[in-house]
């Protein structure tokens, strides 16, 4: 795992045995820097009071994109990250409460 800055956006990239790339994790700062049908879709889904902790968009040599944006309940240790396609469309919802919401290329497999 290499990690670096690009863009003024922290970046981690996970390369293989023979330094091929496997992913590449983009940290982003708000809804604005992602393709705005996930802003769309995430905005017009989420309804109780939350607050983003994160927002990252994950890259790929063969696949497409995916934005995880990580969400916590007010009032709650209720964690959540939501998996959207670039399009918006939700590919799924993982509950992290435990604390478990490490994100490697073995999620996309």
């Amino acid at each position: 795992i290499a990690g670096f800055v690009s863009d003024s956006h922290e970046k981690n990239a996970w390369f293989g045995n023979n330094a091929q790339w496997i992913m590449t994790e983009t940290n982003v700062e708000s809804l604005e820097d992602v393709p705005a049908p996930v802003a769309k879709a995430f905005m017009q889904t989420e309804t109780p009071p939350i607050q983003i902790r994160y927002i990252k968009i994950i890259t790929f040599p063969k696949m497409p994109a995916v934005v995880i944006i990580d969400i916590e309940e007010y009032n709650s240790d209720r964690e959540i990250q939501l998996f959207y396609a670039p399009d918006g469309k939700l590919l799924q919802s993982l509950d992290v409460s435990g604390g478990d919401g490490e994100i490697y290329p073995e999620l996309f497999g």
